[in-house]
């Protein structure tokens, strides 16, 4: 009885992942599995964030524990470095893939590949020689700046190293396997929770701690790609007589308003722990994490569930099924809301709990701060709903004109606040000024996108059927 129960699953999901599947059930159901596995793999990233904090909080003073979450910081606000390639690749070959046209797949790729990998050595050199010549120490306020210049340092190698292969997880989300990545995720976490339990225990300098965290997640992304091109997708492998220049030119200019996206993601909410650090010291950002983590693990389960949407969305898109996409879309917006407001609820009962597990000793808890955090998670998740539908249907000026505007109104508003009235502040400004200049004019802007959808001719659509690859 199991075996046919597995083969109808294997049906429905489709083994070559994009262009398999029977309409949007099995859409839907590569949707679950890789929410699913996503799901295990971030609860695993929480479990690690818990024992972080708890582990090296009885050696580490607050000064380092700051300097540690703001070269974090610093890191992932550099996501912009893929110039937005990486996203753009996953439209163009899921579109590709769609048709089952592996030449443009592999032509695509290559060109994406080929590029990072150049970007990747010039991060390396650039950041280089800025962490070396900048004075961390000073522009942080920190008593001894060459623990903090080290560990920038080895942060800058691991990121640069890491560039190129930020496309593996692009690939296989575009082809609806983003599972796969999960399983990687979930490996990389276990060994980060050993190797640091390991360096905890030996009350390791934080070179050692920052390289237990992300030497792991390059090692699975390495080992994500081998998989990757050693078994059923040998074909995808890049080659340097694959790469186009067309093909370059084309996600260069869908990659350039990603990047603009990417960089004004950091002006907008990556930048917090920098202002927080300059205003009120690197101590203000340690505290300021303890009531941020929990918030951030849900927000981050909920980004991870609504990740998957994206090829859908386009795969749905370029078969011209637009009323499937339409009720997906508002499906998906009123579950952001629902979960949205029952995650803030249970935070706030529970949140003096949890910040005290997580950091092992009391924690004076700010109520306001947490209450403002609630509000802009649930704001957050909506949010992050309507951009995936934006990205897989090429609507990318609505987002850049929303994010311009909410990065002219939020930063100089978390300086004048976050000077007035401290980290509230900054978390209020966020949330006000994504209200005034986000939530209110989409209220008008998506329900006329949504109506055009069913408009003849408002969307491309390929007529050609899909044939699996």
């Amino acid at each position: 009885m199991i075996v046919p129960l597995l083969e109808k699953l294997r049906s429905v999901i489709g083994t070559s992942g994009t262009g398999t599947s029977p309409g949007g059930t099995g859409r839907m159901a590569r949707v679950a599995l890789s929410a699913g596995s996503q799901l295990v793999a971030k609860v695993i990233a929480a479990v690690l964030l818990l024992v972080t904090i708890r582990w090296t909080h009885p050696y580490l003073n607050e000064e380092r524990q700051g300097t540690w979450i703001t070269i974090s910081s610093l890191i992932t606000g550099l996501t912009w470095a893929d110039l937005g390639i990486g996203n753009a690749l996953i439209t163009h070959l899921t579109r590709a893939a769609v048709r089952g046209d592996q030449v443009e797949c592999r032509r695509l790729f290559s060109s994406a590949a080929f590029f990072l990998a150049a970007v990747g050595g010039i991060a390396l050199v650039v950041l280089s020689a800025l962490a070396w010549t900048i004075d961390l120490g000073w522009f942080l306020k920190l008593k001894e700046g060459a623990e903090a210049r080290e560990t920038l340092m080895i942060a800058v190698l691991i990121f640069s190293l890491s560039v190129p292969f930020t496309l593996i997880e692009r690939v296989r989300l575009a082809f609806q396997e983003s599972h796969v990545t999960s399983w990687f995720l979930v490996g990389s976490g276990l060994l980060s929770l050993g190797l640091l339990a390991m360096a905890a225990h030996a009350r390791a300098p934080l070179p050692v701690l920052l390289m237990t965290l992300q030497g792991p997640p390059l090692l699975g992304a390495i080992a994500n790609a081998i998989h990757l091109f050693a078994t059923r997708r040998r074909w995808l492998l890049p080659a340097r007589a694959d790469v186009r220049r067309s093909h370059g030119e084309l996600m260069l200019r869908t990659g350039a308003i990603f990047l603009a996206l990417n960089l004004l993601q950091v002006a907008n909410f990556q930048i917090d722990n920098l202002i927080i650090a300059r205003i009120q010291g690197t101590a203000a950002v340690t505290y300021f994490s303890y009531h941020l983590r929990p918030f951030a693990v849900i927000q981050s389960i909920q980004l991870l569930c609504i990740a998957p949407l994206w090829p859908a969305y386009a795969e749905a898109i370029t078969l011209g099924e637009f009323r499937w996409v339409k009720r997906l879309l508002l499906g998906s917006m009123a579950v952001s809301i629902l979960l949205g407001v029952a995650s803030a609820t249970l935070l706030l009962l529970a949140s003096d709990r949890l910040i005290q597990l997580w950091v092992g000793t009391p924690v004076n808890v700010s109520h306001p701060l947490l209450w403002a955090l609630a509000l802009w998670n649930m704001l957050a998740a909506l949010g992050a709903t309507v951009a995936v539908f934006w990205n897989s249907a090429s609507l990318l000026r609505s987002q850049l004109i929303f994010s311009l505007l909410l990065a002219g109104c939020s930063v100089p508003a978390k300086l004048a606040l976050g000077t007035r009235f401290g980290l509230t502040g900054i978390v209020w400004a966020t949330t006000l000024s994504y209200v005034l200049v986000v939530v209110l004019p989409c209220l008008v802007v998506v329900p006329r996108q949504i109506r055009r959808m069913e408009l003849p001719h408002s969307f491309h659509a390929d007529p050609r059927p899909p044939s699996g690859i």
